[in-house]
């Protein structure tokens, strides 16, 4: 196995584990047709190599019959398949025979191919057409000129076998893709993969307080934690709001570079806010625990930055309303008092 097919049943296999993973942990049957896509995703990325090389055969093969005249003509490129098997030292024994009887050709040696022993019959000093037997046992020659033809007739004569011209070997199968090509479907492969993975934490997490990169990282928490025994529950919230904390912060950076956008103004502190009510309930789940002591000073300081944020969001929606955005029905307002009173509200009170 190359290592381009390595590569695509690793993250076939990857993908695979961690779509059945994500749809039991997020109940999938609730929205299952995103896992369903991520499945087909996985269950494909195995096939895309020897796709592409059978597709670059069949590409291959119409060029050859496109230039027909040029490409198969008897002095170039001939094919000839016999009708009927016929065992390969019969066969062999055969063509030593008319090498050794006629003066056409000069010698015979065996030399081995993927399907087995084959004869390389030379001419003309360094000219060589081959002999060689399918795996169902045709025999098949091969050759650039037109001593190929000679020999078939004389085999016709001499085993009564019947040949057909083909415009394709029968040996020529698909090749692995090399160079730029191979390191470009790498590329594909892996982006597929991690495609799938940002659509499985898309459904983990749906709507729209978070982005998907946000998504991706909650998801990756939860995936660490279910690996990982020395994860608790009570970490696991603790790493979640501490995260969550931060992308609050962000909420507040995004609303002073609104530029006078109204609606990303709205939009930053809605999802403020949605983001402070689920870092409030993981808090209450983690108090609601038996906490050690440095596991209490982080929720302790998890809270503390979360209505450090909260103000710092409201001050952010202030300043724009002062300034650059206008807020003709005061529901910008509503968000920034929400907010200040969230700020101003310890998560054990509630």
């Amino acid at each position: 196995m190359n290592r381009l097919r390595a590569l695509a049943f690793t993250s076939a296999g990857l993908l695979g584990a961690f779509v059945c993973w994500a749809f039991l942990a997020y109940d999938g049957l609730a929205r299952p047709l995103p896992y369903v896509v991520a499945a087909v995703v996985a269950v494909s990325i195995p096939a895309v190599p020897r796709g592409l090389a059978r597709a670059k055969l069949a590409g291959l093969r119409f060029v050859r019959r496109w230039r027909g005249g040029t490409e198969f003509s008897d002095e170039r490129g001939t094919v000839f398949r016999a009708a009927t098997p016929m065992e390969r030292a019969e066969l062999f024994d055969a063509v030593e025979g008319i090498v050794a009887e006629f003066g056409a050709f000069d010698d015979t040696r065996r030399e081995e191919f993927p399907e087995g022993t084959g004869l390389v019959v030379t001419y003309a000093g360094f000219h060589s057409l081959s002999v060689r037997v399918t795996e169902a046992g045709y025999p098949v020659v091969t050759g650039a000129s037109d001593r190929s033809r000679e020999l078939v007739d004389l085999l016709r004569e001499e085993c009564s076998l019947s040949f057909e011209r083909v415009e394709s070997s029968p040996f020529l199968g698909p090749r692995p893709l090399r160079g730029a090509p191979r390191v470009f479907l790498a590329g594909v492969l892996v982006l597929a993969t991690a495609g799938g993975g940002l659509v499985v934490s898309d459904a983990a997490y749906p709507g729209g307080t978070y982005n998907t990169a946000e998504k991706a990282t909650l998801v990756g928490m939860d995936a660490r934690a279910a690996a990982d025994p020395g994860v608790s529950g009570t970490d696991l919230r603790l790493q979640k709001a501490r995260f969550l904390v931060n992308s609050i912060r962000e909420e507040a950076v995004e609303i002073r570079w609104s530029n006078g956008n109204r609606e990303k103004v709205r939009s930053n502190g809605v999802e403020a806010l949605e983001t402070d009510a689920e870092v409030r309930r993981l808090l209450r789940g983690a108090r609601a625990g038996s906490l050690s002591e440095g596991q209490a000073t982080r929720a302790d300081r998890v809270e503390a930055d979360l209505r450090e944020m909260d103000r710092r969001v409201a001050a952010a929606i202030a300043n724009r309303t002062a300034t650059d955005v206008d807020d003709p029905d005061g529901e910008l307002d509503a968000i920034r008092r929400r907010l200040l009173n969230a700020s101003r509200t310890p998560v054990e009170s509630e």
